[in-house]
């Protein structure tokens, strides 16, 4: 019923060297998965990444046993700091990837900055994941709603929960 996605983030800081093909460098800035099934208690996923080494329109997976299939929307250091918007066809990549069409409800939605292989440090922000119908989309009434997101992130939980930081610099 609501085959599109749109979501914005913000990378910060890219992992050095982060390629979601290989085992030991296996980092992504942001990564937003999308579980719509499980077989046999293995999720049935997609993972969309901001990558910093893969082109954007990479899509690919890595050469292991139930590692989910990944779509590079983002890429490189062009948007480092800024928000950006995303908009995504779930419906499409799931048949493409996975085979026909999704089953009525997800599991969930995940998030993941990541830097564990690197041994190295990433930092990204996520705000308002949206789902939309196709008619939505074909009728042109999804924009980009990042624009009113805060310049400078919460530097802690007391500024992510009381709003200081967004102060006088915005």
């Amino acid at each position: 019923q609501y085959p599109i996605m749109t979501w914005c983030w913000r990378a910060n800081a890219l992992p050095p060297g982060g390629n979601e093909f290989l085992d030991d460098q296996n980092d992504s800035a942001a990564g937003l998965y999308v579980i719509f099934s499980k077989f046999l208690g293995i999720p049935k996923q997609l993972k969309y990444v901001w990558s910093t080494t893969l082109p954007e329109g990479t899509v690919g997976r890595r050469n292991k046993i139930f590692r989910p299939w990944f779509f590079v929307v983002e890429s490189g250091t062009a948007n480092l700091g800024k928000w950006t918007f995303e908009t995504v066809d779930l419906e499409k990549h799931h048949r493409a990837k996975l085979g026909g069409r999704p089953s009525n409800r997800t599991v969930g939605v995940g998030l993941l900055t990541d830097a564990n292989s690197t041994r190295s440090y990433a930092e990204a922000y996520y705000a308002d994941l949206r789902a939309w119908t196709r008619e939505a989309l074909d009728n042109g009434r999804i924009a980009n709603h990042c624009g009113g997101l805060p310049k400078n992130p919460p530097r802690n939980a007391r500024e992510a929960t009381t709003g200081s930081a967004y102060g006088a610099e915005e």
